[in-house]
């Protein structure tokens, strides 16, 4: 397994540990992958990993991102401690599993009414699961701790 890193997904930006064998077929697949990366920000990202920033950003952002999902599970709790959140451990955002006979769509609809996004997870099915499954999917990377706070005490039902 190759360790591969990837910064901004937006600019094509990331870098892959190739073992000598396999740069030639590595590059060849790049190529024909996206014809190319931008020159200058590979050097920015390049002196970015030299120079350690990117650890030291990657330890600041880690424990930020903690303290924001804490805060939100605790205000879930708080307000709704009949929904179940799944997917703590996963990225910027978690999923709050909603009991038999709430709505997901219109718990939504309610919280975008308030001023608050929530997204039905049901938009995110390729196909119905064999069960019902309602529930929502809860971001909370761009927020602060007291804007997740209002947010679930405004937008929940």
């Amino acid at each position: 397994m190759l360790p591969i890193v990837i910064l901004a997904p937006a600019l094509r930006l990331g870098w892959l540990c190739v073992p000598p064998a396999l740069i030639a077929a590595v590059t060849e697949v790049k190529k024909f992958a996206d014809l190319g990366s931008p020159c200058f920000e590979q050097f920015v990202y390049a002196e970015f990993l030299q120079s350690g920033a990117l650890d030291s950003h990657l330890r600041r952002m880690r424990l930020l991102y903690r303290l924001r999902r804490d805060a939100l599970i605790r205000a879930l709790h708080a307000r709704r401690s009949d929904w179940t959140i799944r997917g703590i451990a996963a990225g910027l955002h978690l999923v709050a599993m909603l009991p038999r006979g709430i709505d997901e769509r219109q718990v939504g609809r309610t919280a975008a009414a308030r001023g608050v996004r929530l997204y039905p997870i049901g938009t995110y099915w390729q196909r119905r699961p064999k069960r019902d499954r309602h529930g929502l999917v809860l971001g909370y990377a761009h927020l602060t701790e007291r804007e997740i706070v209002n947010g679930v005490d405004a937008g929940l039902p």
